[in-house]
Order: C-alpha cells, then sequence, then structure tokens
C-alpha cells in the first residue's frame, strides 16, 4: 500500500470516529434551536466543521452545561476559517434525500404540499451544508414522533438569515 493511500485511511477512519461526537452536538444544536435560542447554530457550524480538538473542547463543554456549551461553540466558530463556498448539488444536500422523499410522499398522499415540504426543499437546495445537518438531525429526532415540532423547526430555520459565523466564503451571502 502506498502512503498516500494509508492517509487516505487514516483520515476515513478519524470521520468515522468523529462522526458520534458530531452527531451528540448536531442534535443538542437541534433541541436548542427548537427552543428558541439562534446561537445553536453557531454550535452546528463547530460541529459540522470542526477538528478532533475543537470536538473535544466542545464536547467537554457540553458536561458542564448549556451556557458553557454555546459560549465554547461561539469563541470557535468565531475562530474558524470560512470555508470556500459548497455548492448543493442539483439535487440538494445528500443529507435531506431521505427527508425530502419522505415529505413528497406525505404531502401526496394529504393531496397538497406542506409547508415544511417548501421549507425543507429551500433547506436543501440553498442552505449551508451545516443547516442540512442540522436538519437531518432534527428529522432523526422528531420527524416521526413529533411532526409539527419538525415541521415549526423546519419552517423557522429555513427563514432565518444567516449570522456572519455561517457564511461561506465567496457564497451569496458573502457580503452582507
Amino acid at each position: 500500500m502506498t502512503e498516500k493511500a494509508t492517509k487516505r485511511e487514516r483520515k476515513k477512519a478519524q470521520r468515522e470516529r468523529l462522526k458520534p461526537v458530531k452527531r451528540a452536538l448536531l442534535a443538542e444544536a437541534a433541541a436548542i434551536y427548537a427552543n428558541g435560542d439562534k446561537r445553536a447554530l453557531l454550535l452546528a457550524v463547530a460541529a459540522s466543521r470542526g477538528n478532533e480538538a475543537t470536538l473535544a473542547e466542545l464536547a467537554v463543554a457540553r458536561g458542564r452545561g448549556e451556557a458553557q456549551l454555546l459560549e465554547a461553540a461561539e469563541r470557535q466558530a468565531k475562530l474558524m476559517p470560512r470555508p470556500p463556498r459548497w455548492a448543493p448539488p442539483p439535487e440538494g444536500w445528500s443529507a435531506l434525500q431521505e427527508v425530502l422523499r419522505e415529505e413528497r410522499f406525505l404531502a401526496m398522499r394529504a393531496g397538497q404540499r406542506s409547508d415544511s415540504y417548501a421549507a425543507l426543499v429551500h433547506i436543501a437546495h440553498f442552505a449551508p451544508l451545516h443547516r442540512a445537518l442540522l436538519t437531518r438531525v432534527a428529522w432523526e429526532m422528531w420527524g416521526e414522533t413529533d411532526p409539527s415540532r419538525f415541521a415549526r423547526f423546519v419552517a423557522r430555520l429555513s427563514r432565518e438569515p444567516l449570522l456572519p459565523e455561517e457564511r461561506e466564503e465567496g457564497g451569496p451571502y458573502h457580503e452582507v
């Protein structure tokens, strides 16, 4: 095996190792955002873009309580460089494909498109990746158990303007 292949495998193993931590932090961000605190979006930014050290700091802060977690997330989000613009593919972010299919099916059964479906389409096609990941985690938490809560979450998130720390370098909302 080449050195390049070994390095690639180590990076992949590291990503797999960090997935549960990222998911737990995104779930915490979804719960906080559903309760009305916009700072949860900064937690989503830090959790989705953060490296191993960032995620470790956030995990420790999570054990200290919500206020400490949000402070750490705000600090980390402000320190992170803006990533280059990632445009979603024509079909939307892959994290939301299953959610879109399910919502489309439910809308067709009801005979009309729902507001949550329109909001999901907006997030899947126009929002940054971390918002799509946040929506996916919220769907896993409330999609089937509390659909009205999920619909409120998605509607609010789709209308929420991007915070400065959420913007991507060269993105459509770069200079506001």
